[in-house]
């Protein structure tokens, strides 16, 4: 398992060059295109740059957290779900939606963690428009918890997804993504939950990881202070 990481890290690592390379490409070709091509030059630039983003979080997320746990800052979810919906569909294909909340937690791994997860979620719908949400919660048997969860009305998580995601070994070219979120989760000493939607559509992905949801009377507070 930790030869396998440290090839995971090598590789993202050497991916940040040729990323880098497709940027400058769509900088320098902006100015010799005609004015119709310039929106998907500025489409190839915004997707680098968030390849570029979406590697440093692997490379973060490769390396063990401190006992006393990573890097934790305060965002807010609707906000990164917005950012993860331009990187993996940036034609705006599915409706992508996070519920507006604060959160206390390490914002690169979850960024990583749902990235993957919405990234899934889109790429195996058999709809034309995939329906995809997210929120979080305090977890309630654990205090200093949350989850998150990301639920779509696609045909549901495959066995081998779910195998997956509870620990089953399997073969190493079998879904690297969802290996990845386990790991991420185990090594926080956190949980993957899967779960079917009551109306039976779809499927929903719930991962326990150390944070806080801050108190909707402290976004307030903070919003009045703001306008004052």
């Amino acid at each position: 398992a930790m030869e396998r990481e440290a090839f995971v890290a090598m590789a993202a690592h050497d991916l940040r060059g040729p990323l880098r390379d497709i940027r400058m490409l769509a900088i320098d070709l902006a100015p010799h295109v005609a004015p119709e091509g310039l929106p998907l030059l500025e489409l190839m630039e915004r997707q680098a740059k968030g390849g570029q983003r979406r590697i440093n979080d692997i490379l973060a997320g490769a390396e063990a957290p401190p006992p006393e746990g990573g890097e934790v800052s305060q965002f807010d979810l609707a906000e990164l779900v917005a950012g993860i919906r331009g990187e993996v569909d940036p034609l705006s294909r599915h409706d992508i939606r996070g519920e507006s909340c604060r959160l206390v937690a390490e914002l690169q791994i979850l960024r990583l963690i749902l990235g993957n997860l919405i990234e899934n979620a889109t790429r195996h719908s058999d709809r034309v428009s995939a329906e995809v949400r997210v929120w979080a919660a305090h977890h309630q048997g654990r205090r200093g918890w949350i989850e998150a969860w990301v639920a779509d009305d696609g045909p549901g998580l495959s066995e081998t997804g779910r195998a997956i995601l509870a620990g089953a070994v399997m073969r190493p070219e079998l879904s690297y993504g969802l290996r990845g979120v386990r790991r991420l989760v185990e090594m926080r000493r956190g949980e993957v939950v899967v779960r079917a939607p009551s109306d039976g559509q779809g499927a929903e992905i719930g991962v326990i990881l150390p944070g806080r949801v801050m108190p909707e009377r402290s976004r307030v507070r903070r919003a009045l202070r703001a306008a004052s």
